[in-house]
């Protein structure tokens, strides 16, 4: 029924200008008493051509509706796909934070057996290894969160002392092995942010600060006229080439490539966070004298 009434739709236009040409034509005939033998021919030959278009828009008619119905079937099928590839991309998100959960067990366990004989060298080793372990561990937890798109922000005051402190205690080891010296004083700060996704993001920007820096100095300041936190760091910098896709995803650059625990997904994942939370990120470097990352915070 929807069929014939969207044919009957599409040729209604033509048919009554058709049928008005030829009541204009009858009319005229009537008032200058012409020979109806001309009118009847007239009306053969109109009559002639509105067939051929009726049966022409038929053809089309049922075409259309043919790949209508080609169009809808492709676009269930399509929909079918794509409920089965996020139940499957679901299913694949919930076994890996599964599995990163346990794992954070045996890291917990391996940290505080070593914490029992801290003078030993080697243990102190497995120590710096298992900080690395957990940094990755909590990398890819924060990137499975941050690529559900349900994940939701706790925007509140965040006093930023208390995000870092707890990093600095955590890097400790790193700082000492690595011969590297902390420029940081309370910052009595407090700033508008998720204090969780905060975390994650400084503790990105440390990490990355002290695993390109040998026996030089790592800083943590704070610019309350600009409201940014700066984390600096006079490593080994990073390349001019390299600085236009420092926060693509999965792009390492030279020094990733020197360094064999660099993933390409940190400054990445800072980025993401960042956005999501509609703050800013800067990032300078210059090759042989260190980085300055600037994370920018909202003012109330």
């Amino acid at each position: 029924m929807d069929k014939f009434k969207n044919y009957i739709s599409k040729i209604l236009p033509i048919t009554v200008v058709t049928f008005f040409i030829l009541s204009v034509f009858w009319v005229v005939f009537l008032l200058m008493n012409l020979s109806f033998e001309s009118y009847f021919l007239a009306f053969e030959i109109v009559l002639f051509f509105y067939m051929v278009y009726l049966v022409f828009m038929a053809f089309l008619n049922k075409k259309e509706e043919k790949l209508k119905n080609q169009i809808q079937e492709l676009e269930e099928a399509n929909l079918n796909l794509r409920n089965d590839f996020l139940a499957k991309e679901k299913e694949l998100q919930e076994y890996f934070l599964i599995w990163i959960h346990q794992i954070k067990t045996p890291i917990t366990a391996g940290k505080l057996i070593c914490d029992s004989d801290i003078e030993n060298e080697n243990i102190k080793n497995i120590k710096k290894e298992l900080i690395y372990i957990e940094d990755y561990t909590n990398m890819a937890l924060s990137y499975l969160k941050m690529a559900n798109h349900n994940t939701d922000m706790d925007i509140s005051l965040v006093n930023l002392d208390d995000i870092i402190k707890p990093l600095i205690k955590k890097y400790a080891i790193l700082f000492i092995s690595n011969n590297i010296k902390l420029e940081y004083e309370k910052l009595n700060v407090k700033v508008i942010t998720d204090s969780k996704w905060c975390m994650v993001v400084i503790e990105q920007l440390l990490s990355n600060a002290i695993k390109y820096t040998k026996n030089g100095i790592v800083s943590i300041s704070f610019n309350e006229k600009e409201n940014y936190l700066e984390i600096k760091d006079n490593g080994i910098g990073i390349k001019d080439s390299d600085l236009p896709k420092i926060f693509d995803k999965g792009y390492s650059g030279f020094n990733g490539r020197q360094n064999q625990k660099s993933t390409g997904i940190g400054l990445f994942l800072v980025k993401q966070i960042l956005d999501k939370l509609g703050q800013k990120v800067k990032l300078e470097s210059k090759l042989g004298e260190g980085t300055s990352v600037k994370v920018y915070f909202n003012i109330d």
